[in-house]
């Protein structure tokens, strides 16, 4: 076969399923540095939740030494919410704990990860939301009726999710 013999309409399937194989190539090659992407992303994700969650544990440490003022006594003190915010307790660690678990309940609320993958990275307690209820209570009082809803929806996800389960098989032990 020579190249006088082959008519335009060949050398245009031939280019056509050249072309096809060309971006069939690109698209799985797209697919791929999308999937490795999303792995990155999800890893750098859950880095910043443990330095994120760091933190809030030695401010949730402090506030167990010292819990919150009731409500009552919070309404007495600071008759104005503004000069609750300004207060060093306010800035240092109710907010920084509020905050975290209020972004928790977001990235579940969104899907963004499963409850159970929080839990792995995160000590959800009904105990700490107990601990802060009286600045809860006072904030959505006298500040916004739906502020840090959120962590109330973590924590009824989290009850309502399936406890990780431990390893069950033999455990290997080294000779």
């Amino acid at each position: 076969m020579s190249w006088s013999s082959i008519d335009a309409s060949d050398l245009g399937m031939v280019i056509a399923v050249l072309s096809c194989v060309a971006v069939i190539g690109t698209l799985w090659i797209d697919i791929v540095s999308n999937r490795r992407a999303m792995r990155t992303e999800r890893a750098q994700l859950y880095f910043t939740i443990s330095e994120r969650w760091a933190v809030v544990l030695q401010s949730l440490y402090r506030t167990r030494g010292a819990p919150p003022p009731s409500l009552e006594e919070l309404e007495q003190t600071y008759p104005d919410v503004r000069d609750f915010m300004q207060t060093p307790a306010w800035k240092d660690d109710y907010r920084l704990i509020c905050n975290f678990f209020e972004d928790m309940g977001l990235i579940v609320y969104q899907k963004s990860l499963p409850v159970t993958t929080i839990q792995v990275l995160v000590t959800v307690s009904e105990n700490d939301y107990r601990l802060m209820r009286p600045v809860l209570l006072y904030l959505r009082k006298h500040y916004r009726p739906d502020i840090y809803v959120l962590w109330n929806y973590l924590l009824k996800r989290s009850c309502r999710a399936r406890a990780i389960q431990p390893f069950s098989g033999r455990i290997y032990e080294p000779s």
